[in-house]
């Protein structure tokens, strides 16, 4: 039960930096469900909006009936660059500044192969296979912030603490605080005191850095039938992994606490599993300018595992009379793993695209899905846990609308492309859209294709270092504004 008690504890404290939920435990199923596919820099080019449109491996995850428009066998594959920016400033604090973290990876996106065959050799009946891998998500994110504001994480400590035995506290956080000497034990009764009150000002500087992604392997079948209606079957295993550092500490410069002088406090986070889901689609051509496509997603279903530890550091003045043992303390946790199952919600998709006829297209994608219906699956002896956390989801979370929309341009063999984005909040506090934008060209040959792409994706979000269990306690905002940029190549080979 300890392990459970952690995961639940960690999730609260420390994934608060991803979402604007301000770290609720059943935010963490927005990370599992929501995606972020770039594929080939040519439906990067057109913020992928045209899966009711397809030639493109890219499109196959938004719509597989699109693979179905494919005449020619195809091998490509999309290597690129991405990178991250942010600024935090703490709120509370009007002497903050604001501190930016940068950083930049090689990534490869796509890789990719289709064959393309005729149904009795009839060329308006297609069947084709496509086999490959796409970056469903990228997690690397990067920022750090300083700022003096009342209370400390000791507070949140002692709430935690309050009631229980030593020996009952929790090894990887209380109870780091209690063998630190951070929190103490009140002589009477099972009360805990810590080095400030809540309306102390103490300096807190933090620093988050996550990286990871998922990445899916893939195969899919699509038919067309006389270049009226196409239909499609793409079956995924994404396989997870997440890696999140947190480092948190305090220092006393306003002289407050005659024995403090510094905490340290840093936890680790380490999530892989493997899952499964299938997209079948459909396109429908009314007339020949005109495509309309259908999507529907399974939910993904997850086998994750997490792996764990925390330390803390506490440093005061050697005082024999006050402290048992000479500063500065340090204390790790045993290493930690919790293995459990995610079941994300079904995803809905529309798409239209109008073909300029050999001049280019303008394409559109609606997606829906409903982050309240996914769930967290533990074992029998959690079930309870189980109970809270699935009830967690359905308050805090809500469905959601993304938009998408795109163009392309061709210019004899050359093209251009652009597109937009919108992409809903699905937490229930906010309803706000973090938009994008997408710029992109290409060169087509009969037997060789090369297109580029650029992205950028804005994600602001409030966080908190800590939570406090009343509301009317002292608590630390800090507003991160970030944005992220890729850009990709593909490159591509006709063979047949």
């Amino acid at each position: 039960m300890r392990k459970l008690t952690f995961i639940i504890t960690f999730w609260i404290l420390t994934f608060s930096f991803i979402s604007q939920s301000k770290g609720q435990m059943p935010t963490e199923m927005i990370r599992f469900t929501q995606q972020d596919l770039s594929g080939t820099a040519r439906t990067l080019g057109v913020s992928n909006s045209n899966g009711a449109l397809g030639g493109d491996f890219g499109a196959i995850h938004s719509n597989p009936a699109s693979l179905a428009i494919y005449r020619k066998s195809e091998f490509m594959f999309s290597p690129g660059l991405a990178f991250y920016r942010t600024n935090a400033n703490v709120l509370e604090d009007p002497n903050s500044f604001s501190l930016r973290e940068s950083n930049s990876n090689i990534v490869v996106d796509n890789i990719g192969f289709v064959i393309a065959s005729n149904l009795n050799n009839d060329p308006n009946k297609t069947f084709n296979i496509a086999i490959g891998y796409n970056r469903l998500a990228r997690f690397n994110n990067a920022y750090e912030y300083s700022g003096l504001t009342p209370g400390s994480i000791g507070n949140r400590f002692t709430e935690l603490a309050e009631g229980l035995e030593p020996n009952q506290l929790d090894q990887f956080y209380e109870g780091l605080a209690y063998e630190t000497f951070a929190i103490g034990l009140e002589p009477d009764g099972l009360s805990y005191f810590s080095d400030f009150e809540d309306d102390d000002l103490v300096l807190k500087n933090g620093q988050f850095l996550s990286s990871g992604g998922v990445s899916e392997f893939n195969v899919a079948f699509a038919s067309n039938f006389n270049n009226k209606l196409s239909i499609g079957i793409k079956m995924g295993v994404p396989f997870f992994n997440y890696e999140e550092e947190v480092l948190y500490t305090e220092l006393d410069e306003e002289g407050i606490s005659p024995y403090f002088k510094r905490l340290e406090f840093d936890q680790y986070l380490n999530t892989t599993g493997i899952g499964f889901h299938t997209n079948v689609g459909i396109v429908y051509s009314p007339s020949f300018p005109f495509r309309l496509g259908f999507t529907l997603q399974t939910p993904t279903w997850y086998s994750l595992n997490d792996d764990f530890d925390s330390r803390m550091l506490y440093d005061y003045v050697d005082d024999p009379d006050i402290f048992p043992a000479p500063p500065p303390q340090e204390v790790l946790s045993p290493d930690g793993r919790f293995s459990y199952k995610v079941n994300t919600p079904w995803v809905i998709r529309g798409q239209a695209g109008y073909l300029l006829g050999k001049n280019g297209f303008v394409s559109a994608q609606l997606e829906y899905l409903n982050y309240s219906n996914s769930s967290f699956r533990y074992e029998n002896e959690f079930a309870a846990a189980e109970r809270d956390v699935n009830r967690g989801i359905r308050d805090q979370l809500n469905s959601a609308i993304n938009f998408s929309m795109g163009g392309e341009l061709a210019l004899d063999k050359f093209r251009a492309r652009v597109g937009t984005s919108l992409r809903q909040n699905p937490t229930a506090e906010t309803s706000s859209y973090d938009p994008g934008l997408s710029l992109g060209v290409g060169f087509r040959d009969d037997n060789f294709f090369m297109d580029m792409a650029y992205r950028w994706q804005r994600n602001d979000f409030l966080t908190q270092p800590y939570q406090r269990q009343d509301p009317s306690s002292s608590i630390t905002n800090v507003d991160v504004s970030g944005n992220a940029q890729q850009v990709l190549l593909t490159f591509g080979f006709k063979l047949n």
